[in-house]
């Protein structure tokens, strides 16, 4: 229990930072630069740590208890659903351009529409991990599996991607100027959740110095250069320089966890995907009719849209307390 409410605050928090952050690129035009730092940070942040708490979720719900291979396929049929309304309210709100045909290619992964990219990742990792589970039980057996397959897969981010406008092998692995997250260069965070669960981590010496040893190099470079590494698709930097960022989440989720309890956080951890395929399709029929607001009222509205769905949620899904252990 106390490790679920660890994982649930985890994604609690991410949600508080994606939702402001998606209102504020939808919403406005106006990049203050405080608010330009701290999308950037989130954006940073969150794929990551979301694909993390995937991970850490999936070892103990499937390969934990012994992998069920249908029931992982219905659960990643609830992301593809996920994605295609996703895609499919932004592609009628926002270039309202959608018809019988593109919906369909984002069914198929064709397309990928804004905003809605990362939930077509997690389908795809979802489909492997349902396909090839008793590999990823392997690898995590040993933490130098675990290492070995992560540099191999930042190693990727290293190499050009393929000048191609394919869409979806931009899920995979990055193509052209797609906005994707690509599957490969990403997996490290996701083997690390299983990992970290399979072994009950919570502080780790050297996965501490070697996150936040990438962390400083990419505030190095980016302090050095004024220049960000290349988001879309991931540079090496994007990729493992969010890793200090997400195992300090991580640490934070759990030590929030041992101490208080917060219900509406515990909420939205529970409801993950409700809360961002929800707030998604508010944010973009508001940004189809709506006039541009300034930086902090977008972020602002985010917020309130969060407490919405809360408020929402609650009249049909009211949330039960967890029990909460007191540290001693």
């Amino acid at each position: 229990m106390q490790r679920d409410l660890s994982l649930n605050y985890l994604k609690g928090l991410l949600v508080l930072g994606m939702v402001p952050v998606h209102a504020y690129a939808l919403l406005t035009t106006d990049r203050e630069r405080v608010a330009t730092l701290l999308s950037t940070f989130v954006n940073l942040l969150t794929f990551p740590a979301f694909l993390f708490a995937f991970g850490f979720l999936y070892e103990g719900v499937y390969l934990a208890r012994g992998v069920r291979t249908l029931r992982v396929l219905r659960g990643a049929g609830k992301l593809l659903l996920a994605f295609v309304v996703s895609g499919v309210a932004y592609r009628y709100f926002i270039p309202r351009s959608l018809d019988p045909s593109s919906a369909l290619q984002i069914l198929l992964l064709l397309d990928i529409p804004a905003y809605s990219e990362f939930l077509a990742s997690f389908f795809v990792v979802s489909v492997v991990f349902a396909l090839g589970s008793a590999g990823f039980s392997w690898l995590i057996a040993s933490p130098l599996r675990v290492a070995v397959a992560t540099a191999a897969c930042f190693a990727v981010s290293l190499l050009p991607p393929p000048q191609v406008e394919s869409a979806t092998l931009s899920v995979f692995v990055g193509a052209g100027e797609i906005p994707c997250f690509p599957v490969v260069q990403f997996l490290p965070y996701f083997l690390c959740g299983l990992f970290f669960s399979r072994k009950k981590i919570v502080w780790s010496l050297p996965f501490g110095i070697g996150s936040a040893a990438l962390s400083a190099a990419l505030v190095i470079f980016f302090v050095a250069t004024r220049v960000l590494p290349r988001r879309f698709p991931p540079e090496f930097l994007w990729v493992a320089g969010a890793a200090g960022f997400v195992y300090a989440y991580y640490l934070l989720a759990t030590f929030l966890a041992r101490r208080v309890y917060w219900r509406a956080l515990d909420a939205m951890g529970e409801n993950t995907l409700f809360y961002l395929v929800v707030s998604n399709v508010l944010l973009f029929s508001v940004a189809s009719v709506h006039p541009r607001v300034g930086a902090w009222p977008a972020i602002a509205l985010g917020f309130g849209l969060i407490a919405a769905i809360h408020f929402l949620l609650t009249l049909v899904r009211p949330a039960q307390a967890a029990l909460v252990s007191k540290a001693s």
